[in-house]
């Protein structure tokens, strides 16, 4: 806060870029303690620092992901809550299309490889805030009745942050990531009939859907 916000956008800038190159190998301590700042300045009134931050902490995610330990650190704090506040369609602060897909990635890198994300996602209304989104979202209506035809849901209602297929297809990925978990054996269970074993031995989102949605 000491400098300028040219010189900080051109600092953080340099950030995001080393950090789309920082190999997974190269994460230290020193790395850790950047994190911190990085989630809040999600929450500073520049859009550009916004981007910036989100570009760095999305990195970081994706190399952290195959070290739970590391992931689950990185998770930890206001991370979610901070971005919960920027993506949330009560919230007064807006973000841009590229900025919210960037914040939809960083929460789909983490809810997938950590379930406490998960967790804190549903406990925060997270798939109410993607329906928002998705009800106003233009790509649907293009691919679903052609360019000229206006959704149901989108008169009067606010812009979609989702604008583009891959954007869409990230969203898709994140609900998909707050599901239970299916495993094989209940898969091949509940195509071929049920016997006195499988009645006894509860299927695997039996077990899950309960826990999540008390949760």
């Amino acid at each position: 806060d000491f400098f300028s916000i040219g010189m900080q956008r051109v600092g953080l800038q340099t950030a995001a870029n080393i950090c789309r190159q920082f190999p997974s190998s190269a994460l230290t301590d020193g790395t850790a303690d950047a994190i911190p700042i990085l989630i809040n300045i999600l929450l500073h009134d520049d859009p550009r620092l916004v981007d910036c931050a989100c570009v760095c902490l999305t990195s970081l995610a994706a190399k952290m992901s195959k070290d739970p330990s590391k992931l689950a650190a990185f998770c930890s704090g206001n991370l979610v809550a901070n971005v919960m506040q920027l993506i949330s369609p009560n919230t007064s602060r807006t973000v841009s299309p590229s900025t919210h897909h960037s914040l939809i990635k960083l929460l789909n890198v983490c809810a997938r490889n950590n379930p406490d994300v998960a967790i804190e996602l549903l406990r925060r209304d997270l798939p109410e805030t993607l329906n928002i989104a998705l009800s106003g979202c233009k790509v649907l209506t293009t691919v679903n009745s052609g360019p000229m035809s206006a959704s149901p849901a989108s008169g009067g209602a606010a812009a979609s942050p989702i604008v583009t297929s891959e954007h869409l297809l990230e969203v898709a990925t994140l609900t998909d990531a707050l599901l239970p978990a299916v495993s094989p054996k209940t898969r091949s269970s509940a195509r071929s009939p049920k016997t006195n074993k499988d009645k006894s031995e509860p299927a695997t989102c039996a077990v899950n859907i309960p826990i999540l949605t008390k949760e």
